[in-house]
């Protein structure tokens, strides 16, 4: 289920992106457009239980970029939407879990080419993602039952630096890798709700938490990228 929701993503994204660049033409705004495939995290994301939560290394699974013809300057976009649910068995206890995962990312770029083969961009990236997850946990012990649900929340914003290093195979298909720094916040949010067999009340815990962080992404990810206009 989760890897036909990941390739209905895939299709849906194209449509928009093809239709965005024909939008263009039609009025008069024509521009180079690209759509990148991010190998490493389709990979991940068809694998099973891969995609329980958001990447920490700031790979999306789709990108495209627009420059004006004959511009170094353009503009690139980047997003993640992730649907999946996860069901295992610990030591007895039923544990399920459903992730709804979006990420985007939004920045200018220049372009250095070098020669026919091989371009450089340096840009400055905006994003932000929000991962919701619910987990329930049934388990048995000593004939009682105990039933625990638990909602995390996690929202992040940040910015900074972000380079790609294409090689261009034809005119059309190159390969892209790309690296970044990037300062983030997170607000974390943590609601636990426990039902214990004889007890008139449930058990509520809940905590808040704000963090700081600078996250590196190294060039080790490849890009397909396919010139759509």
């Amino acid at each position: 289920m989760h890897n036909k929701k990941c390739i209905l993503f895939i299709c849906s994204i194209f449509f928009v992106l093809k239709l965005h660049a024909q939008n263009d033409v039609n009025g008069g705004n024509r521009k180079d457009s690209y759509i990148g495939i991010h190998a490493n995290e389709l990979v991940r994301q068809l694998l099973p239980n891969s995609s329980s939560s958001v990447n920490s290394n700031f790979n999306y699974l789709l990108t495209y970029i627009k420059y004006k013809p004959g511009r170094t300057k353009g503009t690139r976009m980047s997003g993640n939407f992730i649907l999946n649910s996860i069901t295992d068995n610990v030591n007895g206890a039923i544990r399920e879990t459903n992730n709804n995962i979006i990420q985007y990312k939004i920045g200018k770029e220049k372009m250095y080419v070098f020669d026919s083969r091989f371009s450089f961009t340096y840009g400055w990236d905006i994003l932000a993602s929000v991962n919701n997850s619910i987990t329930r946990n049934n388990s048995n012990v000593g004939g009682f039952s105990t039933n625990t649900r638990t909602n995390n929340t996690i929202a992040t914003l940040g910015t900074g630096p972000g380079i790609r290093l294409i090689y261009s195979i034809t005119n059309k298909v190159l390969l892209g890798t790309d690296a970044g720094a990037y300062i983030t916040s997170t607000f974390t949010k943590t609601n636990v709700v426990e039902q214990v067999p004889g007890q008139p009340f449930d058990r509520r815990f809940e905590e808040s938490k704000l963090n700081y962080s600078l996250g590196l992404t190294p060039p080790i990810s490849v890009y397909f990228i396919i010139k759509v206009r």
